[in-house]
């Protein structure tokens, strides 16, 4: 295991802004948090508010918060948001204030057009949530949950104010009201004072007994049932209603006469399956996971280090039960809909929870790959045992200010060339990752950014899942990685003209933000078989861009370096290399003897940033890379990503 961290890198980590975790509900207030269970500091002018998006933890998800206005459809003017926002790796949402000046109630909108689901690493089922937020909810400082439970109730509020002419004047009775109906009516089982709007759908620091967290498995198991079947509607509807459609269905149904039936003042509303609803859910498959809902135990237990609040709360998963029925339907409309509680159901000690799978690994030669991917719904790489050190985030946040007792010595391990070929990846790679994982220790993984258009979404997953997970930065690595040749002269990628890799910037950007969810925030330059990897333009390029904030030089630091980081006003960050300690004696090849004859040779040195090409490793190779990291850890040096290292390395 890698050596702790000294207390003053502790110091400067602790230093970092602290983002809160709760998950946006409606009326009440809500529970849970990454800590104190407050949300962040109010000034006189603005108001936070943190949380994030629940069906499973939705990351890198767009958030909108609107004042609550019955003169328009959907209860807000979505031209005129009051503040806009994003949830992070972790489904978190950050930067999330809102004029103190503009009265709750509000609306919140959590759209996942472009985010990912935690437990899936695929787009969540349901697109779109939403919460209310009363006067209540703010006033009580807690964060608040948006889930599909809080949407339901929305879109109930929605339909009665249109239909009343305006809004009730007891908006929290009324949307306790709706609460109560949903329940009934659709909540699988859930007990009957679970309140969706305040019962948090994680384990968290305002769950700590085993009665707390029972509810928070009864509530999740609910979610996990309505999304599935809302879900699984969908996909065999006759007229492609998407599951948000469904779901605005339902609140149609329930606000008829609070009976899930299909039908409204007499007539069919359509979509809604009643025999499906009807059908015993424990055995139902979480969409898009390899989870049944019988399993909500294993699933919270297992996304608690990728939402970012596992450490010092203890889970009794041993102590809860899974305890789900049928919907309570119109008897009259559904003859055959039970009338009886169903059996708790305890997942048996023989039914382990399900393997994470990663992506798929490149074959053996004789083997061709097949044409398209083989692989579907495969759940993304576990977390690292162990939490992150500081926060990841989806966009850069501000960088601390460099501390005079950072630790003595740190390392950054820059492992070029991520791609997937022809549906797969090196196993070099994997083999890399569950060894990091082991030892808790912390890297880079430079992208080739062209493959992303093609990749799989279990590729996709892979990446996603390790970049939330704080143990892997993935930065940028060029375009397509290829030489070219002008006059007779070969060159690598990034020596080109300003505007010829400007273009090739953007294009790289534009992929990791529509296949990602993220933009990049460091870059390495690719070498090669041509002449240099950089020019005047490329420094220029990458200080001016908002999104780069860390280079990896690929020498040693030099005038045209130090003039890029001058002219950024500290907005970005060069890391440089020592030639003679690195991974790698040659390209593909680790070579302890060399590293530690380089390392030993320049005593003073701070940092180092040391190159590696996994995917070329075989076991001895691999034993040679073993040997230098433990050479390291038997000196106390920090393992931090890029990005980690150039916030607190002056």
């Amino acid at each position: 295991m890698a050596a702790p961290l000294p207390t003053t890198l502790m110091r400067v980590i602790r230093s970092l802004p602290i983002l809160c975790l709760g998950l946006l509900a409606a009326c009440g207030g809500g529970g849970g948090d990454a800590g104190s269970g407050s949300t962040l500091p109010q000034s006189a002018e603005r108001v936070a508010i943190t949380g994030a998006g629940i069906k499973g933890p939705l990351a890198f998800a767009n958030v909108q918060v609107f004042a609550l206005d019955p003169a328009h459809d959907g209860l807000y003017d979505p031209q005129a948001p009051l503040a806009t926002a994003t949830t992070n790796a972790y489904a978190q949402i950050t930067g999330l204030t809102v004029p103190a000046t503009t009265q709750p109630p509000y609306v919140l909108v959590v759209d996942g057009g472009s985010a990912v689901d935690q437990n899936t690493g695929q787009a969540p089922v349901i697109s779109k949530l939403y919460t209310v937020i009363t006067r209540a909810a703010l006033d009580s400082g807690r964060p608040v949950y948006a889930t599909p439970y809080t949407t339901l109730a929305y879109e109930m509020l929605a339909r009665k104010v249109a239909a009343d002419g305006g809004a009730p004047a007891a908006l929290d009775a009324q949307l306790g009201a709706f609460n109560d109906a949903i329940v009934k009516a659709l909540g699988f089982g859930m007990p009957a004072d679970i309140d969706v709007f305040n019962t948090p759908p994680i384990i968290n620091h305002r769950t700590t007994d085993a009665a707390q967290q029972q509810q928070v498995v009864d509530y999740r198991a609910a979610i996990e049932t309505l999304s599935s079947l809302l879900h699984e509607m969908s996909r065999t509807s006759a007229n492609s209603l998407s599951a948000d459609e469904l779901l605005q269905r339902l609140a149609i149904d329930l606000n008829d006469d609070g009976i899930v039936d299909n039908r409204a003042q007499g007539a069919v509303i359509g979509g809604i399956d009643t025999e499906l609803l009807a059908g015993d859910p424990s055995q139902l498959q979480i969409a898009n996971s390899p989870y049944r809902v019988k399993d909500i135990v294993a699933l919270i237990d297992d996304e608690r280090a990728q939402v970012g609040d596992d450490s010092g709360v203890y889970f009794y998963k041993d102590d809860m039960q899974v305890a789900v029925r049928p919907a309570e339907l119109d008897a009259a409309d559904n003859p055959g809909a039970p009338t009886t509680p169903a059996a708790p159901v305890t997942p048996p000690a023989s039914d382990p929870a399900p393997t994470i799978t990663p992506p798929e690994t490149e074959p053996e030669p004789s083997t061709p790959p097949p044409a398209s991917d083989p692989v579907v719904n495969v759940p993304p790489v576990a977390a690292p045992p162990n939490p992150p050190v500081s926060e990841p985030a989806p966009t850069p946040d501000p960088a601390p200010q460099p501390d005079v007792g950072a630790p003595a010595l740190v390392a950054v391990l820059k492992f070029d060339d991520v791609k997937q070929v022809n549906g797969f990846i090196k196993p070099g790679w994997q083999r890399l990752v569950t060894y990091l994982q082991t030892r808790n220790i912390k890297a880079g993984f430079g992208v080739i950014a062209e493959t992303l258009a093609t990749a799989t979404p279990t590729y996709l997953a892979w990446i996603k899942t390790l970049q939330g997970s704080g143990l892997i930065e993935f930065w940028f690595h060029g375009w397509d990685h290829q030489t070219y040749t002008k006059d007779g002269v070969r060159y690598n990628e990034f020596v080109r003209p300003y505007a010829e890799q400007a273009k090739r910037l953007a294009d790289s950007q534009r992929l990791a933000r529509q296949k990602l969810g993220f933009a990049f925030t460091t870059f390495g330059p690719p070498g090669g078989a041509g002449k240099g990897s950089f020019n005047a333009d490329t420094l220029r390029l990458m200080a001016d861009d908002p999104d780069i904030k860390t280079m990896l030089y690929p020498q040693a630091m030099n005038a045209l370096g130090r003039e890029a980081e001058d002219s950024a006003n500290g907005e970005f960050k060069i890391l440089d290399r020592v030639g003679a300690v690195n991974l790698e004696g040659s390209v593909g090849d680790p070579d302890f003897t060399r590293f530690r004859e380089g390392f030993e040779a320049n005593p003073q040195r701070r940092y180092f940033v040391l190159q590696g090409h996994p995917a070329n490793w075989d076991d001895a190779r691999f034993a040679e890379f073993e040997r230098i990291i433990d050479y390291l850890v038997a000196r106390d040096a920090v393992f931090l990503t890029p990005r980690e290292a150039a916030a607190i390395l002056p």
